[in-house]
């Protein structure tokens, strides 16, 4: 049952950097927003390799930080380097690399665990970002405008904070499209905290 708080954990944590990500972008740039995440994450796998409920939910919580900057990071890539023409075909492309590395996942992480047990498969996936994080090096410079330190407080400002969410409210279409997006997320996150538990307990 405490799988339900750690999921609930994870997606405050992505909550907590999406609701300052537009001034996180703008100050980090793309590329580096997404580094930066994917340390968090390793650390937050890392971290919950040590058996300590609460421990566990930080670690959680780490984690959905590190998972927060993926997608504003990533579309905003898309819109400064992907051709008019093709940006549906490569935002497709891009949106389906998440469910395809999770089949991935599913396939790899069980036998890794059963090898050399579950801290074996959760350092697996720590190595996996912190090579994700060494192979996107190159694109920082290419990419990214220069990181300026003295600008990040700037960038979590109140302003920054509450700009996506006035926008949203300020137009009919966006709420609809907003409340659609908000009850397809509820029902997915039900689906993947409780569906390998039913798996597990119920169906043996």
């Amino acid at each position: 049952s405490f799988v339900g708080w750690l999921a609930t954990a994870a997606n405050f944590g992505s909550i907590v950097v999406v609701a300052g990500g537009v001034g996180l972008l703008r100050v980090l740039g793309s590329v580096r927003a997404i580094r930066v995440g994917l340390a968090a994450a390793g650390i937050g796998i890392l971290f919950l390799s040590f058996p300590i409920p609460a421990l566990a939910l930080v670690a959680c919580f780490v984690v959905g930080m590190g998972h927060g900057p993926a997608n504003p990071a990533g579309n905003a890539l898309l819109q400064r380097y992907v051709p008019r023409g093709s940006q549906g075909l490569i935002f497709s492309i891009k949106q389906s690399s998440v469910p395809v590395a999770g089949v991935i996942g599913g396939l790899l992480l069980p036998g890794i665990a059963q090898a050399w047990g579950v801290t074996g498969a959760m350092v697996f996936g720590a190595v996996v970002a912190g090579l994700t994080i060494v192979a996107t090096r190159p694109l920082r410079r290419q990419c990214d405008i220069s990181f300026r330190p003295a600008s990040l407080l700037t960038a979590v400002s109140r302003e920054s904070v509450t700009a996506p969410t006035r926008t949203v409210l300020s137009h009919p279409a966006l709420r609809s499209l907003a409340l659609s997006g908000f009850l397809l997320a509820f029902v997915q996150s039900v689906w993947f905290v409780y569906l390998t538990s039913f798996l597990a307990f119920a169906l043996g």
